[in-house]
Order: structure tokens, then C-alpha cells, then sequence
């Protein structure tokens, strides 16, 4: 969250996900609260002066945060369903799906590494 107001107060949007030890003070729902209490595609927001923290119910629990989007519009995303035995629409709120647009090189050089580690002896 401090790098999220130091790169606000230097004028860049940043949009990323954020695990949920990082929240303190954030009143956002537990994962275990939301696996429980929320249905699929269910969000919850918090706002603070210039940024927005959700958690939005997929398969499991995804806590995101930014400093340029927000919560709506709320979008649909297809996603399988072993109930239904197909495809569904899920809502989806909008820092979601541009997040997922937008995400590219970092997160594919990390697969890479990850993928193709060098041993060393």
C-alpha cells in the first residue's frame, strides 16, 4: 500500500494484485470469509483518499488494488462450471479485466525464470 501512495504522488496509476497480509488496517473480508459467506463473481471495495482495494470471489478469493481504477463497471467474464457442466457469466469489476489486459512483460519473465531456472552447482 506505501508503494501504491508513493507511486500516486509521483502521478502514475498502478493496478496489481496483493496478498492479504499485506492489507493491515484495510477492513476487507478474510479469505476464509469470503470462500464462506461470498457466491462467485461477489466483490467487496474499500476506498481510502486516492486508491481502491477489492476482493472479488473467482475460484478463489483475489484481492487487487490501485490508484487510477475502480470497482465499476462491473464486466462478465466466462468462467467453467462443474454445477452447470458448462460456461458461465461471472461479474467481474472493471479493475479486474484491465488488469488483466494490461499485464505482460514482468509476469511473463518471472514465468520464464521460473520455468527455465539455471541450476548451479
Amino acid at each position: 500500500m506505501d508503494l501504491l501512495d508513493h507511486m500516486g504522488d509521483r502521478q502514475l496509476g498502478v493496478t496489481g494484485t496483493v496478498r492479504q497480509n499485506r492489507l493491515h488496517g484495510v477492513p476487507l473480508a478474510s479469505s476464509k470469509e469470503v470462500e464462506k459467506k461470498f457466491k462467485r463473481g461477489d466483490s467487496q471495495a474499500v476506498y481510502t483518499k486516492d486508491s481502491t482495494v477489492i476482493v472479488w470471489n473467482d475460484n478463489r478469493p483475489v484481492y487487487m488494488a490501485s490508484n487510477c481504477d475502480d470497482l465499476e463497471p462491473m464486466g462478465t467474464c466466462k468462467r467453467f462450471s462443474k454445477a452447470d457442466k458448462g460456461y458461465v457469466a461471472v461479474p467481474q469489476p472493471s479493475i479486474n479485466a484491465l488488469y488483466n489486459t494490461s499485464m505482460g512483460g514482468v509476469d511473463l519473465v518471472d514465468m520464464a525464470e521460473k520455468n527455465y531456472a539455471i541450476t548451479a552447482r
